[in-house]
């Protein structure tokens, strides 16, 4: 009789036991899923701070960009005004500049140690353009660039700092009309809008 009563003492108190093992597995699972809960949300935080940072860190990109088309335009504006006042541009540079007759006849200085790629020279012309007519053919990159002496133009798929050397002469026209081509060429026929030249 002793040993039945005990047994079922044994019995209750594996029960207890259990049942309180069981309760704190339960406990236990609650705070695991608490955490895992608070570090999704910490995760979510953390996502979005990167992509915060990724877009902060793109605008810093461009806004270093736009600063320095903008100190290459004003000191090309600088050159400009330098180029009437007799040797001027030549004692402010290390190198001779790329001298570019415009469509309107007017020739620039482009110095190629501030002017060396094709975004900076898009961004020159149109800076010397923002007013004109011609302002959205030069946004939209309807102009020829292509050297005086050969009259090749200049290759927009090589860099211009490899295809320009100091001291060239080139000349820049608008394209007016695209003819698209009849016979299956390569070309259609271009019209250009270009300084006039007197060649009597």
């Amino acid at each position: 009789m002793l040993s039945r009563k005990s047994d079922r003492l044994a019995e209750k108190d594996q029960v207890v036991r259990a049942g309180a093992v069981d309760r704190m597995m339960q406990e236990s699972i609650r705070l695991a899923e608490q955490q895992v809960s608070q570090l999704e949300v910490l995760n979510k935080k953390m996502d979005s701070q990167a992509q915060t940072s990724a877009v902060i860190l793109s605008t810093s990109r461009s806004v270093i960009v736009s600063l320095n088309q903008m100190r290459t335009v004003l000191e090309l504006n600088n050159a400009v005004a330098q180029h009437s006042v007799p040797g001027g541009i030549d004692t402010h540079w290390k190198q001779a500049p790329v001298t570019m007759e415009l469509f309107t006849g007017k020739s620039v200085p482009i110095p190629l140690e501030l002017v060396n790629t094709w975004e900076m020279l898009d961004t020159v012309l149109s800076e010397l353009f923002r007013r004109d007519f011609v302002y959205e053919k030069i946004h939209r990159k309807e102009f020829i660039v292509y050297h005086e002496s050969t009259g090749h133009e200049v290759d927009r798929r090589w860099a211009l700092d490899t295809t320009l050397r100091p001291g060239d002469k080139v000349n820049m026209s608008i394209i007016l009309y695209a003819e698209p081509p009849k016979c299956g060429c390569v070309r259609g026929i271009l019209l250009y809008l270009t300084a006039s030249r007197d060649r009597g």
